[in-house]
């Protein structure tokens, strides 16, 4: 009868749901984003509307405390602008780099400043599990969805192991609505070429 009973247990046995996940300490991968900006009091007029669409190649390193980001922004001529952004949290210290003129400037921000997290937040709700793509090739993935602050965040991610998918994030402040979506590929655990994260040979004037 105990095996019986013990077989029962575990034949009942009922898979937990998914938990919150995080990307790697350090990371990299390619982003292309498109969204929308919008005043409340013109939401019907398209010409009050400000666009933004561009790539980007986004470098974590949570280990050492700073990241990169090489974006490349439409603008509304129709040319791009290509600028590369380096982040340094234990030093309070941003350089924003243009990549077509090689000008450089640096900012200071409050130490202590929190990096970007890398983490669904633990209070998460898990939206959906469901399936990219066709079988035997299709990914499972997990929807999340978290507040911080007045900003609402979506983020689908691989269910084994994290991977960036896709973000979407929505927030209306002092009447000001937004909504940006960003499609995720190339997510590589780790950093391949450290240098990304180097000013040297430019001069960067205090702003």
């Amino acid at each position: 009868m105990f095996f019986l009973v013990l077989f029962a247990v575990l034949g009942s046995t009922v898979a937990l749901p998914p938990s919150p996940c995080c990307l790697s300490p350090q990371h990299e991968y390619f982003a292309e984003t498109v969204g929308a900006y919008v005043n409340a009091s013109e939401f019907n007029n398209p010409d009050a509307r400000t666009s933004r669409e561009g790539s980007y190649h986004y470098y974590y390193d949570g280990l050492n405390m700073k990241q990169a980001i090489v974006s490349r922004l439409w603008k509304p001529d129709g040319t791009f602008a290509s600028t590369r952004t380096i982040l340094l949290y234990n030093e309070g210290v941003s350089y924003s780099i243009d990549q077509d003129t090689g000008s450089c400037i640096r900012t200071g921000f409050p130490p202590g400043t929190a990096m970007t997290p890398r983490c669904v937040a633990d209070n998460a709700t898990l939206l959906a599990s469901t399936e990219f793509g066709v079988p035997p090739k299709d990914i499972s993935t997990n929807t999340w969805a978290w507040k911080v602050g007045s900003l609402d965040i979506r983020s689908i991610n691989t269910a084994d192991d994290c991977t960036p998918l896709m973000t979407g994030w929505y927030y209306t402040i002092d009447g000001t609505s937004a909504a940006v979506t960003t499609m995720m590929t190339n997510y590589h655990a780790g950093i391949r070429d450290q240098s990304v994260f180097s000013v040297v040979g430019y001069n960067c004037p205090t702003s």
